[in-house]
């Protein structure tokens, strides 16, 4: 098999250094945003230009960000993600890809393997911990540092399996904190309107309210156009409006009771992010959701217990990086302003 991999990889870099003066590039680096601020996280991602021809092989990847080791994920077949700690510092940042080939079929193999055993010591542990049978102690322990030992061995066969074939480094760039406006006198005068469907008094019970949000203008900052998020409150009750336009959005409340006669104070507050960052978390989120079903398929369709625990690993993995996605969305968030309107509830 080393023979195999060896020759394969040979093989790969002639046949794209013939094909261009300079050495081969598989795989491409690339950062959310130009630069950073200390507070923010970045999410880099890694596409991978050429696979092996050979069904057989695959790209493996591992990552570090200034010599620490950092979790990089697929999220497709072409493409992984790391997202790296809060950055504490300004400074210099460097996100180093190392790339290698490896054997697909023995990878998988191996990567279930030591799965399935990190899963049984777990377990194994927990016994340990209610044991007190000196016996069983002892039988449990042994059994312990088996498992450890057959996963040192599949580890060290992951290690012989693979070839390193590049690696590609990205500088980040981590300054001071701003503001993410062209201007700060976007944040000195009102930047939206709020308007109810009804005049006077407002509303009996048994109704509900449509407030309608009319931004005044659209917004650029650093990194481009800016998308805008709202949300509403009356009391505690959080309201998500229905967005019609670019610069109009309408919340609508839930039917007035007999408790929520007398004055109201609808509360709207508005933020922006970054459109083109946004739809690109989006996009991860489609495609490691996608990923991550086809897992739950083939879990549930294994009926082998190692393989459903490696299946399961990596469902555990794209659902944590999903929820990442979705909590860097909300991160993005830039406050604006707020404003408030009041109206009444009566019989």
């Amino acid at each position: 098999m080393k023979t195999r991999l060896t020759f394969l990889m040979a093989m790969m870099t002639m046949a794209v250094a013939s094909s261009a003066q300079a050495a081969p590039s598989f795989v491409e680096l690339k950062a959310d945003k130009p630069a950073y601020t200390v507070g923010e996280r970045a999410i880099l991602t890694s596409y991978v230009k050429i696979r092996p021809d050979n069904p057989n092989y695959e790209i493996y990847l591992s990552a570090t960000l200034n010599g620490a080791k950092i979790k990089i994920t697929k999220i497709t077949e072409k493409e992984a993600v790391s997202i790296t700690p809060r950055f504490i510092v300004e400074g210099a940042y460097e996100w180093q890809v190392d790339v290698y080939l490896q054997d697909k079929k023995t990878a998988a193999d191996l990567n279930a393997m030591i799965v399935f055993y990190e899963e049984e010591i777990f377990t194994l542990n927990r016994e340990l911990e209610e044991q007190t049978d000196p016996e069983k102690v002892e039988m449990l322990t042994a059994h312990i540092q088996r498992d450890e030992q057959i996963i040192a061995a599949a580890r060290e066969q992951l290690e012989e399996n693979r070839r390193k074939i590049e690696t590609q480094v990205l500088n980040i760039d981590v300054a001071a904190v701003k503001n993410n406006f062209d201007s700060q006198a976007e944040l000195e005068t009102p930047v939206f309107s709020l308007e109810k469907d009804k005049d006077g008094c407002g509303y009996n019970v048994g109704e509900s309210a449509m407030i309608t949000a009319s931004l005044k203008s659209e917004f650029n900052g650093s990194d481009g156009a800016q998308e805008a998020v709202m949300t509403g409150r009356i009391a505690d009750v959080v309201l998500f409006p229905v967005q019609i336009s670019k610069k109009e959005f309408i919340f609508t409340t839930d039917i007035f009771t007999v408790a929520d006669i007398g004055e109201q104070t609808f509360e709207a507050t508005l933020y922006i992010r970054s459109k083109a960052r946004a739809d690109a978390l989006r996009d991860a989120i489609t495609k490691a959701s996608q990923r991550r079903a086809d897992f739950i398929e083939k879990r549930d369709r294994s009926e082998d217990p190692a393989w459903k625990a490696y299946y399961q690993r990596e469902i555990d993995d794209l659902t944590n990086i999903i929820d990442e996605f979705y909590r860097q969305l909300d991160e993005m968030l830039t406050l604006v302003g707020a404003s408030t309107i009041i109206f009444c509830v009566k019989e």
